[in-house]
């Protein structure tokens, strides 16, 4: 039960965030300012701040997403496009969908997860934000991981399960 339960969130997770993923150009800033970041740092081989193409350094935004974005590019040959700038958004939605499947299963409630989990898949924004290249998604994840492992050791008897 609990693998198909699990085949049947990664089904739906296809459909609605990487169905037709990269089937529109770039955008929106954000998804743009992704790109040109990405293939900055994959042009000059310097990853560790990212720059703009005039040089200067990109300081709005955390790197990690820059990166992910650049590591997906070289992986598909070196160049940034619409796939690689949205997939770590798609991705982490995934991972996010999951998690809640995954945290009430940790706390003996395996229906309030799964239910948990369908209410933020059927959520207008969250599906708009995991089909876009933005931080938003990754940000959301980390963020859920911090607040879950917290609440996990905190409640936790089980010394084992306290070291999430």
């Amino acid at each position: 039960m609990r693998i198909a339960i699990f085949l049947f969130f990664l089904i739906l997770c296809w459909f609605l965030f990487f169905h037709r993923l990269a089937d529109r150009d770039l955008w929106s800033s954000h998804e743009a300012r992704a790109g040109m970041d990405a293939q900055t740092m994959l042009d000059d081989g310097a990853w560790g701040l990212p720059r703009l193409f005039r040089g200067e350094p990109e300081l709005q935004k955390p790197p990690l997403y820059y990166w992910l974005v650049a590591s997906i590019a070289a992986l598909r040959g070196g160049t940034v496009d619409a796939w690689a700038v949205r997939l770590p958004a798609a991705g982490a939605a995934v991972l996010c969908v999951l998690g809640l499947i995954a945290f009430g299963r940790a706390r003996g409630r395996v229906v309030a997860g799964v239910t948990a989990a369908v209410v933020l898949m059927s959520a207008l924004h969250f599906t708009w934000l995991a089909r876009i290249g933005r931080i938003d998604m990754p940000l959301t994840l980390t963020v859920g991981i911090a607040i879950g492992s917290v609440y996990l050791s905190r409640t936790s008897c089980n010394a084992a399960r306290a070291t999430i």
